[in-house]
């Protein structure tokens, strides 16, 4: 797997059911917990967007051709 593959596990959760579903709150921490990671991945798919228009202000890489 990638370096990330932790981002892609579900964090160990066993989940618990309740009468009428899963437990509320687990959800919702659950819910907290991966919207955390979306941000967070969010975060450094920007800075490596702006990274790489500080390396090739001019569109590319030199050397390839458009």
């Amino acid at each position: 797997m990638s370096e990330h593959s932790e981002l892609l596990s579900d964090g160990g959760m066993e989940w618990e059911r309740e009468v009428r579903g899963y437990n509320r709150q687990q959800v919702d921490n659950y819910v907290a917990w991966r919207t955390g990671q979306v941000r967070e991945l969010e975060s450094r798919l920007s800075q490596s967007i702006a990274d790489l228009f500080v390396r090739w202000p001019l569109g590319g890489p030199p050397g390839v051709a458009e």
